[in-house]
């Protein structure tokens, strides 16, 4: 049987600069405040917000995933709208980069040397994991 436009969401994301998705897909799961959550067509309406991690999505049987830096979320029975402080498609990710980053976070908090903000260690920490992350998933 093939899919109807009911079986589908509209995904919206978009970042400050510019929209990076608008299109039908079969399911999304976003890093919202509480956990994972996944959004099937019929979903009830909720509005939530997301924290650092990766959200994707499926289309045609094929999984896309990005790395957010937060933000906010809304869903609606076919429509998800996704308003994120940032993101980077999986496949664009510098691997060396995020990873040199994750190290570099992981030294500061467990050096716990004085004057260190730990709060922004803690999200450099959790950006470079859901990018590299996101790479993984996407390759």
């Amino acid at each position: 049987m093939a899919a109807t436009m009911a079986d589908k969401l509209t995904l919206e994301v978009a970042v400050p600069e510019r929209q990076l998705v608008n299109e039908e897909v079969d399911e999304v799961q976003a890093p919202a405040a509480t956990g994972y959550l996944g959004v099937l067509p019929h979903h009830a309406p909720l509005m939530t917000q997301l924290q650092v991690g990766v959200l994707s999505f499926r289309v045609a049987g094929k999984t896309r995933a990005m790395a957010i830096d937060g933000g906010v979320m809304e869903v609606l029975p076919d429509h998800v709208r996704v308003l994120a402080d940032g993101a980077q498609w999986g496949e664009e990710v510098n691997v060396e980069q995020a990873k040199k980053a994750k190290d570099e976070a992981t030294k500061r908090l467990r050096d716990r040397a004085e004057g260190v903000d730990f709060d922004r260690e803690r999200a450099a920490l959790a950006q470079a994991q859901a990018r590299l992350e996101a790479h993984a998933r996407a390759t």
